[in-house]
């Protein structure tokens, strides 16, 4: 074993190893992964999805992007087991190419990241067929190509350049709030472009606003089209929304602000509501969603809340900072350990590998020390503090590594962001490519440390 000391490689006739090693480590994973998630974790949502791939019969309720490469995958495979595998490949094969690339600057970072993939609260969710795992393996995989280009110095061609915005627009398909989140790794992407050089500031607000445009125009697009043939039946989701907030303003203002009810008032509307959002007012009043869906209101209350907002703008921010302090609560299904009939229909069983996943992933969720990972709001505030850390880096100097640090931050606190505002429910997987976001921004921060050690670094 020899050792180059111009590059630090430990090579046998100039072959590094490195790169095997990082290519067993994720076959591992995506084989631990595949035995403890075996067939694909399914929960109603995962059901609903399901039936609509099935049926090829579609509802707004969750959107049709990801029921439409599940029925693809139908096709192969009945159940859960495509998208099982495909979760896997797409989280594994991602981590394992940046984790390639990153270890030619610096093998520390790329074995930390490694660790953060290992990690309970990011390994939780990667066999669970939910819209949330579908958004962070598109944007993870669109991501790593990133990744891959700037360690190696190479400038993405046009055609991969509009592949990658595809594939953001894809992932943010399946999520509302993941819009903003894809149109901001779309930036990142156009900056690695040979028209897309960042010379100074205002140089990257016309990339920037060339890759918003790109990303706008093919996001409608692939909307437009889905709606056209899928037709989804509207469910009117927003109204759950709606109706959050429109009972916590009601609360704070002493005025009922829904549709006129018999069964309820400002005052017997106290039992439909908690914090922690939309769930305590279906499971404590589901005569209240009876009444507005056979009153025809379940649709209409768009103008309600509006209205509400307009009249009482201080207590709607009054109520929607006291959801926010749910976030800061031990988080709901950090592991979904129910899995449903169908489920075990497709041959789901408790064994040793997914009992040894449970309790690793629950245990470190209820662990001292360990468990404020577990939040939505730690995550809300990393994501926050590190826009705020790259803005400042930014001001001194603007130089590709700090874009590159802004752009992967600010990708995921636009993610968690809008469920300040937008949430109804402080589920954990709701921060899921926040999550991912950040442990790919500390690694790349440890890079460029190493970088300041060694000299040099790949743009």
């Amino acid at each position: 074993m020899l050792k180059d000391s111009s590059n630090g490689k430990f090579s046998l006739i100039g072959f590094d190893k490195f790169p095997l090693v990082v290519y067993a480590i994720c076959m591992l994973g995506f084989a631990i992964t595949s035995a403890s998630n075996y067939p694909g974790l399914m929960t109603p949502d995962s059901d609903f999805q399901f039936l609509q791939a099935s049926s090829l019969s579609f509802s707004d309720w969750h959107p049709p992007i990801m029921a439409l490469v599940w029925s693809a995958l139908l096709n192969i495979v009945d159940g859960p087991l495509g998208m099982l595998f495909l979760f896997g490949a797409l989280y594994w094969g991602s981590f394992a190419l940046i984790a390639k690339s990153m270890g030619g600057r610096s093998k520390q970072a790329a074995a930390l990241l490694l660790a953060f993939a290992f990690c309970p609260f990011s390994i939780n969710f990667v066999g669970t067929i939910w819209k949330d795992v579908f958004v962070f393996v598109f944007f993870l995989f669109g991501l790593s190509i990133i990744v891959r280009s700037h360690f190696n110095g190479v400038l993405l061609k046009r055609r991969a350049a509009v592949f990658l915005v595809f594939i953001f627009a894809t992932g943010a398909l399946a999520r509302h709030n993941a819009i903003l989140s894809g149109m901001v790794l779309s930036v990142l992407c156009l900056t690695y472009t040979k028209n897309g050089t960042v010379k100074g500031f205002p140089r990257f607000v016309f990339i920037a606003l060339n890759a918003m445009i790109l990303f706008s125009v093919i996001f409608a697009g692939m909307f437009f089209t889905i709606d056209h043939f899928a037709k989804p039946e509207k469910k009117y989701a927003s109204s759950s929304l709606f109706v959050y907030d429109l009972v916590g303003v009601s609360i704070r203002s002493k005025e009922y602000l829904l549709p006129k009810s018999e069964s309820f008032n400002v005052e017997n509307i106290k039992t439909c509501y908690e914090n922690k959002g939309w769930d305590k007012v279906w499971a404590s009043c589901p005569q209240l969603i009876d009444e507005l869906n056979m009153n025809g209101d379940w649709k209409q209350l768009r103008g309600y809340w509006i209205s509400a907002i307009a009249k009482y703008p201080t207590l709607y921010l009054k109520h929607r900072l006291y959801h926010f302090t749910s976030f800061f609560d031990p988080a709901w299904l950090v592991f979904n350990s129910e899995p449903t009939k169908i489920n075990k229909d497709f041959g789901f069983k408790r064994s040793i590998f997914f009992n040894t996943m449970e309790s690793y992933i629950k245990g470190a969720a209820s662990a001292p020390g360990v468990s404020i990972f577990f939040t939505n709001g730690f995550w809300v505030l990393l994501n926050l503090f590190m826009v705020a850390y790259c803005f400042v880096r930014c001001s001194k100097k603007f130089e590709k590594n700090d874009i590159f640090l802004l752009l992967i931050s600010l990708s995921g606190l636009a993610y968690s962001g809008p469920l300040i505002l937008g949430g109804v429910a402080p589920d954990f997987r709701y921060v899921y490519w926040s999550i991912g976001s950040s442990i790919i921004f500390i690694s790349f921060a440890l890079s460029m440390s190493e970088r300041k050690k060694t000299g040099g670094f790949p743009v």
